[in-house]
């Protein structure tokens, strides 16, 4: 109808004429003025704007989700949380953390390190934001893929440290060998 035969006789169009008439044709002034957002009262939307999974705990207190594993530290209420259903909080700048109910039990960064405490918590998370890549990477190395594909840091190697944990999980019989495999 317009005459446009061509690729960038049609961008041409679209931002010339046809966006101006659309505006003109279908835009509505607002009733009211202001804005109809308004403050949240809640605190905890970093827990709610992430991606939650559940996982069972395996007899070595570990996590895993695909080639990516989490070692569960001991509790001050439990020693150990194997057989339990933990759920697994990937935020949203790289930090994942793992609750029992109610319960932290293990935080870490965007590179697989352990987080201690709640200033380590805030450090890493300030760390994300201003894309520090100082850590160094632990054993084992997540996610699987091409080394530094997808804004993740290359693999390192770690031979002591890997042959420690596979000897460490062959001794305990886990069954989830297979999800750790050397790099």
């Amino acid at each position: 109808m317009a005459g446009i035969s061509t690729l960038e006789g049609a961008n041409r169009f679209l931002g010339e004429r046809y966006i101006r008439l659309f505006n003109q044709k279908f835009a509505v002034a607002a009733e009211q003025k202001g804005t109809a957002f308004r403050r949240t009262s809640r605190s905890d939307l970093d827990w709610i704007f992430s991606v939650q999974t559940e996982r069972m705990v395996a007899k070595d207190n570990t996590v895993t989700i695909g080639e990516r594993v989490w070692q569960i530290e001991k509790s001050r209420f439990r020693s150990t949380l194997a057989g339990c259903t933990v759920t697994i909080h990937e935020h949203l700048d790289g930090r994942v953390s793992l609750r029992y109910g109610p319960h932290v039990v293990g935080r870490f960064d965007q590179f697989g390190n352990a987080i201690s405490n709640q200033k380590g918590a805030a450090k890493a998370k300030a760390e994300a934001a201003c894309g520090s890549q100082e850590v160094a990477l632990p054993f084992p190395v997540s996610p699987a893929g091409k080394a530094g594909a997808g804004g993740f840091p290359p693999r390192r190697k770690h031979a002591a440290r890997q042959q420690t944990a596979l000897a460490r999980i062959a001794a305990s019989g886990s069954p989830h060998k297979r999800a750790i495999a050397p790099l």
